[in-house]
C-alpha cells in the first residue's frame, strides 16, 4: 500500500491494511525486494537476491535449496506473524524486456517465490506469490 505523503501532511487519516493477511504480504515483500545493507538502521535487514550472478549459475538446485533456506530464515526471523513458513524458489531461463530505446536487448532473469505458512493470531493459511525480474546483463 503507497504511502500518501499529500494526506499525511495535511494530517488526514492514513490508509490502512484490510486484512492481516495483506499486512504480511507487503512487509514480506518489501524483505524480499530490499538488499542486504540498504537498511541502515538493520543492516542484516533484507534478502541476498540481490547479490547473486544470475547469468553464471552453475546449479539451479543449488541455488533454489540455498534460496529457500536463506529466504525461511529471514521470514521467521522478521516476520513473527507467521508461524510454519515454507518458502520454494525459482527462477526462469529469460525473458527479453521490451521499450528500450538503445536498441540492445536486455535479457532478466524471472525469479519466484512462493511463501506459505499459518498466520499466529488466527491460525489461518496464508500463500504469497511473488514474481521479480533479476540478473539483467545486455546483448548487441
Amino acid at each position: 500500500m503507497p504511502l500518501r505523503l499529500d494526506e499525511l501532511i495535511h494530517r488526514k487519516d492514513l490508509a490502512r491494511c484490510s486484512h492481516i493477511n495483506q499486512s504480511i504480504e507487503q512487509f514480506v515483500h518489501i524483505l524480499l525486494s530490499t538488499e542486504k545493507g540498504e537498511y541502515f538502521v538493520d543492516p542484516i535487514f533484507g534478502s541476498g537476491l540481490w547479490n547473486h550472478d544470475f547469468e553464471n549459475i552453475e546449479s539451479v538446485n543449488k541455488w533454489k535449496e540455498q534460496t529457500r533456506k536463506e529466504l525461511t530464515e529471514l521470514i521467521e526471523k522478521y516476520e513473527p506473524r507467521l508461524m510454519n513458513v515454507a518458502v520454494e524458489a525459482q527462477i526462469s531461463e529469460g525473458t527479453p524486456s521490451k521499450g528500450r530505446k538503445d536498441k540492445t536487448k536486455q535479457i532478466k532473469r524471472l525469479v519466484v517465490v512462493r511463501v506459505s505458512g499459518r498466520i499466529t493470531v488466527n491460525n489461518e493459511s496464508f500463500q504469497q506469490e511473488i514474481r521479480m525480474f533479476v540478473g539483467p546483463f545486455s546483448l548487441d
